[in-house]
C-alpha cells in the first residue's frame, strides 16, 4: 500500500525543529524509517516548517508505530494512495459489488 503522507510541526516548536533537523546527521534522517516501510520520496516546506512524504508499507501499523514517535510534535494527515491503473480496478471492482 502507498501511503501520502503530509505533516505540519506545532508552532511553538518549529524553531526547534529547524535547530534540531539542522544539527541531524543526513544519512541517519534518511534511515530513521523502519526497514518494512519503503520511502519513495520527502519533501519539506521550509517556510511553514510542514512536510510531505510517499511511502510504501505492508500495513498501516508499522506506519502509526513509526510516526507516532513525533506525535507529540508534530500533526499528521495520512491517506492511502492509489495509481491510476490501481485506482481504475479498485472503483470498478467496488462498483461491481454495488
Amino acid at each position: 500500500m502507498k501511503f501520502m503522507i503530509s505533516w505540519i510541526v506545532h508552532e511553538e516548536l518549529r524553531k526547534q525543529a529547524l535547530t534540531d533537523f539542522a544539527e541531524m546527521d543526513i544519512a541517519v534522517y534518511k534511515s530513521h524509517h523502519p526497514d518494512s516501510i519503503k520511502l519513495l520520496g520527502r519533501w519539506l516546506d521550509l517556510i511553514n516548517v510542514r512536510g510531505f512524504a510517499l511511502c510504501e508499507a505492508d500495513n498501516g501499523d508499522d506506519l502509526a508505530h513509526w510516526l507516532l514517535q513525533w506525535n507529540d510534535q508534530v500533526d499528521f494527515d495520512i491517506a492511502i494512495v492509489h495509481e491510476d491503473d490501481e485506482a481504475h480496478r479498485v472503483v470498478r471492482g467496488a462498483l461491481a459489488e454495488g
